[in-house]
């Protein structure tokens, strides 16, 4: 366990075994092994781009502008890569595809005159130029859960849900997850953030029973990996590496690292028996 920040840890982004983006009540921090620096503050969406060692992010000011500026610190200029005409910028990510994909809504009326959400997905180049631009579906205007991008998909996150989309299209899911097995009824059931696996698997995040579900990548429930007797109380988001380092962010400013193949590997009671015996 590692105190970095002295307040929560809302979201986790591993840059390198050394260096990580921490996101906390809208503060984007980096961490450089011991040392913490503010990169921005209001900030409501980010995405790491790995080849040019930049962020791309929006703030509660800036709105549907897309800003980035480097990731290291170095250099505190911002810079205005492109500005979306939407109502709103629902998520941002990097791939190995394009520079940046962007989810966001255009509301409008449909053919019955209702009121409508209409999604849409753009895949942008490092200056600021769209590239391909798709809807991926349409929804009656009212309340649904955020969105984030998955390393293969889109994922929708609601309170006591999470659903992952099939293709470019959120109102087909692949799969729903309730929490339903294995723990508290769904209800209880309070996702606030996952990650995969180097071989797809889904690590979920509970924070009511602050618990960490092992899914399969086709959605089915393996097991809970991870629970408060493991010392991971009050957690917040989760991270894993690729060398099989977890990341949990806790409310308390905290990030524990856990070494993820030996939780999923190893039955709980066998973890007791080891603890007993040392």
């Amino acid at each position: 366990q590692e105190k970095v920040l002295h307040k929560n840890v809302d979201a986790i982004t591993l840059l390198s075994s050394e260096r990580s983006l921490l996101w906390s009540d809208g503060i984007l921090y980096q961490q450089n092994n011991s040392k913490v620096e503010k990169i921005s503050e209001g900030v409501k969406h980010f995405s790491y781009v790995p080849e040019s060692d930049e962020i791309a992010f929006t703030t509660i000011w800036s709105g549907k502008t897309i800003l980035r500026r480097s990731a290291s610190g170095q250099s505190k200029s911002k810079f205005k890569l492109m500005e979306m005409i939407c109502d709103e910028v629902c998520a941002i990510s990097h791939d190995g595809t394009c520079y940046l994909k962007v989810l966001y809504v255009i509301k409008g009326n449909n053919i019955k005159e209702e009121l409508i959400k209409r999604y849409m997905l753009t895949f942008v180049d490092d200056m600021g130029c769209k590239k391909t631009e798709n809807s991926v579906g349409d929804r009656n205007d009212g309340s649904y859960g955020r969105f984030k991008f998955d390393t293969f998909s889109i994922v929708e996150m609601k309170y006591n849900q999470i659903s992952v989309k099939r293709g470019l299209n959120i109102n087909l899911n692949i799969f729903s997850y309730s929490g339903s097995v294995g723990n508290d009824p769904k209800c209880r059931f309070r996702p606030t953030d996952l990650c995969r696996d180097n071989e797809g698997s889904f690590l979920i995040e509970d924070s009511h029973d602050s618990t960490v579900h092992l899914l399969y990548s086709t959605g089915n429930f393996l097991r809970i990996i991870m629970s408060p007797e493991d010392g991971i109380g009050k957690i917040q988001c989760i991270a894993v590496d690729s060398l099989g380092w977890l990341r949990l962010g806790r409310v308390d400013g905290s990030v524990l690292h856990a070494n993820y193949r030996y939780f999923r590997d190893t039955p709980r009671i066998k973890r007791i028996l080891e603890k007993r015996n040392q």
